[in-house]
């Protein structure tokens, strides 16, 4: 074993000596090799996302890219109504059962806001100066 180790020993000596020697040439040929592979760094791209981190041929990839295909790459889904009388009850109680439909129903869903469950926030006076001049 120790008569490897020496060969090893010798090799890396008389490779240093070689440097040594050929200093000059070895520093060109560095600088060479450095700029050949920084030249290659604007077209390096590094994947973060999520999806990066799977297989292509993951099957919950697949399954991932169906349901985005489906139903769109939003977080938020916006549904409008359109009606004459937005603050009557009829209306009021078709949205109601709307939103406890779609709560009930329709999977994946998070979270829905709506004027069934929308704070009420209501100001009466300001308790402080909003700019200066102005009351």
């Amino acid at each position: 074993m120790s008569g490897i180790r020496k060969r090893i020993e010798k090799r890396f000596e008389s490779l240093a000596k070689l440097i040594c020697r050929w200093r000059w040439l070895t520093i060109v040929i560095m600088a060479a090799l450095v700029a050949s592979l920084a030249s290659g760094l604007p077209r390096l791209t590094v994947d973060t996302s999520n999806e990066g981190l799977v297989h292509k041929d993951d099957p919950i990839l697949k399954g991932y890219h169906a349901f985005r295909d489906q139903f769109g790459q939003g977080k938020n889904i916006i549904i409008a109504i359109e009606s004459d009388e937005v603050f009557s009850q009829k209306f009021l109680e078709k949205l109601k059962a709307l939103h406890h439909d779609l709560e009930e129903n329709v999977p994946h869903i998070h979270n829905i806001t709506s004027m069934v469950n929308a704070r009420n926030i209501h100001g009466e006076e300001a308790p402080f100066k909003l700019c200066r001049g102005h009351t």
